[in-house]
């Protein structure tokens, strides 16, 4: 899986419009999570989403005999 550590140790800016209802959700959940900004909340579900594709995707990998770590066996399939 993605390591977060790694994932965080540079950052870049996300920019995305989302409706205004659900920027009000978000902020009346921050005093209750303490959280400091609409990032604290977002960053960790948006973590956890790509983690599990990743998850994912290397399953679908290994099911076809493809090693997603081994950089010779790229885009060949085991007999």
């Amino acid at each position: 899986m993605l390591n977060t550590a790694f994932a965080r140790s540079k950052e870049t800016e996300l920019r995305v419009d989302i409706p205004e209802e659900l920027a009000q959700r978000i902020d009346a959940l921050m005093p209750v999570g303490k959280l400091k900004s609409r990032a604290d909340y977002v960053v960790p579900i948006l973590t956890a989403a790509v983690d599990a594709e990743f998850h994912k995707a290397i399953l679908l990998l290994r099911m076809a005999r493809i090693n997603p770590l081994d950089s010779t066996s790229a885009g060949q399939t085991g007999e």
